[in-house]
């Protein structure tokens, strides 16, 4: 049976999904910042906050702090160029490009189909998706739009040069893949997914079509290795091993998720133990043995199911190395599954079109089709509520696992804030009970802190130094109770104990740049300027792109009478960062004091 829509048909009911896509997320242009890696990567981002040579040429040579998103960070600054520190404005943007992301689902879908009624089906479920509301609604998760966005224009265009055999469009596609690139790498298997499309359209896997697409290779090779590099930093890399295994059981919840969304989650914490002792890894495992299986036994029986499962599995694999953050464990992150779910919805329309013989069966896959799009659009406008503001998405993590410490510790940092403190203090004592990390005690130690608790405060920063983990494992932000309990110290006047802690920070962190910046600093109060200076020059040599050294190191060389030398460190903070008014007024004195050419 014949049931297809004319081309003007689509067009219209192309404009009524973007219509219902931003009338289901309207309400995320009212949601805050969070404080989940939206101050990492905008608004405390100093390549973000101004636009120079300087800015442009670092976003393009350096790390966020492990992924290389020049082209997002380039967005970034655009938006807040335009509208400053306005959420909303960011937030819009997200969700204009979900909806471009959706028309381009309609448009390749419908290309790979042949059927343009199974590309608006395919994008209507995309668009109102619910495991898609993290992507769309959190700011920070613009990376993983705009690499979708190039992503389906290299598909698209690389359909055209398929269909019209023009080298144009080949070269457009080869465009659009480097600019997904440039946005996160996470597409870097597209070149594979090409060689899917050449199988199913009957070119078959061979010298040809492999040379043909060397430019891809190229691209991918390249940025792969970039990819290994940013990610050589991260201090909780698994083994190859417990990667399987954490794969496998990725893999299987995504399905799950993709089929069934409830439950969802800003966070899915993983215990520490990966280990088939657990049998949720022994099922997942199994399971992705199957879908392999299937996957090589319908490359040759059945292309385009084989296309399918490519265009889910390869967009996810490279998330495969994603699983830790901040020394924590998460097996899934839905905007992880934003790009592959398109695989996921190609094969739904191919299952519909195999069912849809009659008419009858027409109207009654109508009739479903619409109660699923309705749900999934009252799901997805109310989760994307959880991104209200940090408050809702910590709760929302405890109320989906109530045992993350994780989300204790950064629900109680939003309640500190708020002088919510005994109720702070509880989250602090939970989850330093369910896991004796350094994070838990140090923020107990600050309660009491604030509560003018000294002593206390002092022994709960000792176990926080006894809770961090050991130098092979060791991030710069954990050593942040050695400050504290220095800080402390130095108020109650034991000034060379503090310094010993700053001294012992130093040695521990000696690849950091922080550590000896704050014992830089110590040596300046102490007026042990050389030892100072030292500090402040191998801080800069382990992060030469930090202004707080050298806006240091300028101050002893001012007082040291080094005006020169003061002189060009300081004219190297405002390069950095030409905001940094104390370094300009600064320079603007030393200037006055030194003889004129």
């Amino acid at each position: 049976m014949e049931w297809d829509f004319s081309q003007k048909r689509t067009l219209q009911l192309s404009i009524g999904i973007a219509v219902l896509t931003f009338m289901v997320y309207a309400s995320s242009l009212t949601n805050a910042f969070v404080d989940f890696d939206d101050a990492l990567l905008i608004y405390n981002n100093a390549l973000v906050l101004r636009m120079s040579p300087y800015t442009l040429w670092r976003i393009f040579t350096s790390y966020d702090p492990e992924l290389y998103i020049p082209l997002t960070l380039l967005l970034y600054q655009v938006q807040y160029l335009i509208a400053g520190p306005s959420s909303t404005v960011f937030h819009f943007t997200n969700l204009l490009l979900h909806i471009a992301n959706t028309l381009l689902v309609v448009w390749v879908i419908s290309m790979l189909a042949g059927k343009r009624w199974m590309g608006v089906f395919a994008g209507m479920l995309f668009a109102v998706h619910p495991i898609h509301t993290e992507a769309i609604a959190w700011a920070a998760a613009t990376k993983d739009l705009l690499a979708a966005c190039f992503f389906l224009l290299s598909i698209g265009f690389y359909m055209r040069f398929l269909t019209y055999e023009e080298k144009k469009n080949l070269h457009r596609s080869a465009i659009a893949f480097a600019m997904g690139l440039l946005s996160k790498v996470v597409i870097l298997l597209l070149p594979f997914v090409l060689l899917l499309l050449d199988h199913q359209r009957g070119r078959g896997i061979n010298r040809k079509t492999i040379a043909e697409k060397k430019i891809f290779f190229a691209l991918s090779a390249l940025f792969a290795v970039i990819a290994v590099v940013g990610k050589l930093g991260n201090p909780r890399m698994l083994s190859i091993f417990e990667t399987v295994l954490m794969s496998g059981k990725s893999t299987v919840f995504y399905l799950q998720k993709l089929f069934i969304p409830t439950e969802l989650s800003v966070l899915y914490p993983q215990d520490p133990s990966i280990t088939f002792a657990h049998s949720e890894f022994i099922i997942a495992a199994l399971l992705s043995v199957a879908l392999m299986g299937l996957f090589l036994w319908s490359f040759r029986r059945a292309p385009r199911f084989c296309l399918g499962l490519g265009l889910f599995l390869l967009p996810l694999i490279p998330n495969f190395v994603n699983f830790s953050k901040n020394g924590y464990l998460f097996f899934a992150s839905d905007r992880y599954v934003y790009l592959p779910s398109i695989g996921i919805l190609y094969l739904a329309a191919l299952l519909l079109e195999r069912w849809v013989t009659t008419q009858k069966r027409a109207q009654c896959g109508a009739a479903i089709s619409i109660i699923v799009i309705v749900v999934f659009a009252v799901s997805s406008n109310a989760h994307s509520r959880t991104w209200k503001n940090s408050e809702s998405l910590y709760r929302n993590i405890l109320q989906q696992y109530p045992h993350s410490t994780m989300a204790m510790n950064n629900l109680g940092s939003v309640l500190m804030a708020q002088d919510k403190h005994e109720e702070a203090l509880t989250l602090f004592e939970q989850a330093f009970e369910l896991e004796q990390r350094s994070m838990s005690a140090i923020n107990i130690g600050l309660t009491y802190q604030r509560r003018g608790n000294i002593q206390e405060a002092q022994e709960w920063y000792e176990k926080s130094i006894d809770a961090i983990a050991d130098d092979r494992m060791l991030s710069s932000g954990d050593l942040t109770p050695y400050y504290f309990l220095a800080d402390l110290r130095e108020k109650m006047g034991f000034l060379d104990e503090a310094l010993a802690l700053y001294q012992e920070a130093a040695t521990r962190g000696e690849k950091f740049a922080e550590p000896s910046i704050n014992l830089g600093i110590a040596y300046q109060k102490r007026q042990r300027l050389e030892e100072a200076a030292d500090a402040f020059r191998h801080a800069i040599e382990l992060s030469p792109h930090l202004p707080a050294p050298h806006y240091h190191l300028a101050g002893i060389l001012a007082e040291t009478g080094n005006l020169p030398e003061a002189e060009k460190e300081l004219e190297e903070v405002l390069r950095i960062n030409p905001q940094y008014e104390s370094a300009e007024r600064h320079l603007r004195n030393i200037r006055e004091f030194m003889p004129s050419n």
